[in-house]
C-alpha cells in the first residue's frame, strides 16, 4: 500500500455509488423547469476568495489567507451582516490553524511576518 491507496480506494466507493444511484433512479428523471441564467455574483465573489486564498497562503500564512478568503467569499450573498461575516472567518481561522498546524503537523507557517 503506497500512498496513493486511499485516493484509489476512495474513487472506486465513488464510481460505485454514483453507478446505485444513477440505476436506483432508472430513467425516472423528468425535466420540467429550464436552467436559468448564471448569477454572476456568487460565482465571481467565490472564485475571488479561492483566488485570494491562493495567492495569499504563502505570502501571509493561514490565518489571514482564511480570514481573506471567508470575507471575499461571504460578498457572493448581499444578506450577510458584517458582524456575522467577521465572527465566521475568525472562527475558522482559528480552528484551521489548530487542525492543520497542530494537529495534522502541516508544515505552514500560521502568520508570515
Amino acid at each position: 500500500m503506497g500512498p496513493g491507496y486511499f485516493p484509489f480506494c476512495l474513487g472506486i466507493l465513488l464510481i460505485g455509488l454514483g453507478i446505485v444511484i444513477a440505476f436506483s433512479v432508472g430513467g425516472s428523471i423528468e425535466v420540467e423547469e429550464q436552467v436559468g441564467s448564471i448569477a454572476m455574483r456568487p460565482l465571481l465573489f467565490i472564485s475571488a476568495g479561492i483566488f485570494a486564498f491562493g495567492f495569499l497562503i504563502e505570502r501571509s500564512g493561514l490565518v489571514p489567507a482564511i480570514f481573506t478568503s471567508v470575507v471575499i467569499s461571504s460578498l457572493a450573498d448581499p444578506r450577510n451582516k458584517p458582524t456575522n461575516v467577521l465572527v465566521l472567518a475568525a472562527i475558522l481561522s482559528f480552528f484551521c490553524a489548530i487542525l492543520f498546524i497542530e494537529l495534522l503537523e502541516v508544515p505552514m507557517r500560521i502568520l508570515k511576518w
